[in-house]
């Protein structure tokens, strides 16, 4: 099992000319308990790692669907429980996942969301949780539909949990970056985080160490959150965000743009004036013309 080890980088990239690819997808049908199963996708992991053309290989070969049936055995109520073989599959899902929207998409059409929300609940000392939260970091990157599917699935809370873990593990990393990404172009998520408890968690991480990666995902998805979004602004205004996010400006120049992007959203008052017009607006209007009654000809 020489591809198990497969870390050079010469090797990792000639895999998938001399035909290694696709012997070892099909020996993820042994089932999740068998050895060779274990050790095959060991290799598709390494060989994922950093290798576009091997993730591609994989996809062709029809390595999506057997790498979620090995985490469905997982976690299903009857199943196999987490092992290896798990942690490998879900390390290739991750790898492949990660600059690939085929890979995104077929994935989600595979069934690979659920159990990977299901290994977040593992908690954040777990190596497993940190490496689903990673895959789902991945998955909703520029994907709409996966968005969608990690919220229904109930991903949102747990992800918000491991937020929880601080900014020195890289759980919390993983889990602030998907956050991020899921907040971004969806406003049925960005109600969804805000109800979840993640503005608080979120403006927390803000006072870290500005170099940390976890600074930067905070302070973006607090971006995306505050986009055309009161109550996700006024969360962010009326729990202190405000200073932090004056503080990071000129730090350097993405959590600047991230900053002022979310201090941007903040500060708009015509957001904040088009709610209150429309709560006072309705019921004027119901007084005017009572629920039954036609308005008046023109």
């Amino acid at each position: 099992m020489a591809f198990r080890n497969a870390y050079n980088a010469e090797f990792i990239r000639s895999a998938n000319g001399t035909g290694g690819v696709i012997p070892l997808v099909r020996l993820l049908g042994a089932g999740p308990e068998a050895e060779i199963t274990k050790y095959a996708a060991g290799c598709l992991a390494n060989l994922t790692y950093d290798a576009e053309d091997n993730c591609e290989a994989v996809r062709a070969a029809g390595g999506i669907a057997p790498l979620t049936a090995l985490l469905a055995a997982a976690v299903a109520p009857s199943g196999v429980g987490v092992s290896d073989v798990t942690a490998f599959a879900v390390d290739a899902l991750r790898n492949m996942a990660r600059g690939s929207d085929k890979v995104r998409d077929e994935a989600r059409e595979a069934g690979a969301i659920p159990p990977l929300v299901s290994l977040l609940l593992l908690g954040p000392e777990s190596p497993l949780a940190r490496a689903a939260a990673g895959a789902l970091r991945n998955l909703v990157s520029q994907n709409e539909h996966n968005r969608d599917a990690v919220r229904e699935a109930g991903g949102i809370p747990p992800l918000v949990e491991l937020l929880q873990a601080g900014p020195s593990m890289e759980v919390a990393a993983h889990a602030c970056a998907a956050l991020r990404n899921l907040a971004r172009g969806n406003a049925t998520n960005r109600n969804a985080i805000r109800e979840a408890g993640a503005i608080p968690v979120l403006i927390a991480l803000l006072a870290h160490d500005p170099s940390k990666e976890i600074t930067a995902h905070a302070c973006a998805a607090l971006a995306n959150l505050s986009f055309e979004n009161p109550a996700n602004q006024d969360a962010i205004r009326q729990g202190g965000g405000v200073r932090p996010l004056v503080a990071l400006l000129g730090s350097s120049p993405d959590l600047t743009t991230y900053a002022s992007g979310a201090l941007a959203n903040v500060a708009n008052p015509l957001a904040r004036l088009t709610e209150r017009l429309q709560s006072v607006c309705v019921p004027v209007a119901s007084l005017l013309c009572p629920p039954g009654s036609s308005r008046p000809a023109a």
